[in-house]
């Protein structure tokens, strides 16, 4: 008697066991058989699924728009963390960002300060470089991508 797909023995709207309660029982809505698309999970069919897709391992470094605005810092003490680096990079104007490259033989790192403008990152470059972080004198430079 059920109004909606073939879940059999419930009522109309999916009232399940022939009583006046919802859930289980064969009703269109509840636990029924093959009404309203059968078995398995309701998924919409705009789901992004996440395998065959982008996103395989990790990046190689940090997703940098303007190196401009980046100031390389080097011989960053290996258990420095980014906010510390923040940190200084705000003596030198205002930072946005900052990153911590860890060093593949455990030794002095290396690390890259954001700044809004160009200019910012000119002037933190002169301003920062021989300054001390821990016990590292650090360098500064112009930031340049590592070629392949």
């Amino acid at each position: 008697r059920s109004v909606w797909g073939k879940g059999g023995g419930g009522g109309s709207w999916g009232k399940g066991g022939g009583g006046d309660s919802w859930g289980k029982g064969g009703g269109g809505w509840g636990k029924g058989g093959d009404s309203w698309g059968g078995k398995g999970v309701w998924q919409p069919m705009f789901q992004k699924t996440w395998d065959g897709g982008k996103g395989k391992g990790k990046s190689k470094g940090p997703k940098i728009q303007d190196p401009t605005k980046v100031v390389w810092v080097g011989n960053v003490p290996a258990e420095a963390t980014y906010k510390e680096l923040l940190e200084l990079g705000n003596h030198a104007g205002s930072a946005k960002w900052a990153e911590v490259f860890q060093s593949k033989t455990g030794g002095a790192s290396s690390g890259a300060i954001g700044y809004a403008t160009a200019e910012e990152a000119t002037q933190a470059i002169a301003m920062l470089n021989g300054a001390t972080v821990g016990n590292n004198t650090i360098q500064t430079d112009v930031y340049t991508r590592k070629s392949a």
